[in-house]
């Protein structure tokens, strides 16, 4: 699966990954990826950001409250042999646990 995507791409993702971890969820969600694209240090979402009157601290607060804050796992999202996800979660976001 990560065969097609960019390095910053597979980056994101795993800051994506991070977040969702250390927020104790077990699945990926779009909050966690917005995270991820903010912590890659691109700087284009914090400008984006800025023009909107948003600090990335004030996003992040958001995101914790809107998403909630759960004990910290540990782990990773690794991928099924077949280059997709074994299962789905609720509202289509990626389970932190593929495969058996």
């Amino acid at each position: 699966m990560w065969h097609n995507f960019t390095e910053r791409g597979k980056r994101v993702f795993q800051l994506a990954q991070k977040e969702a971890l250390r927020m104790g969820h077990e699945v990926i969600g779009t909050e966690h990826v917005l995270l991820g694209l903010l912590y890659d240090n691109d700087g284009l979402i914090t400008k984006i950001l800025a023009d909107h009157d948003v600090t990335p601290e004030v996003l992040v607060k958001e995101i914790e409250q809107f998403a909630g804050i759960g004990a910290p796992r540990y782990g990773q999202c690794p991928a099924t042999g077949s280059g997709r996800p074994s299962r789905r979660s609720p509202r289509g976001r990626l389970p932190c646990r593929w495969g058996r």
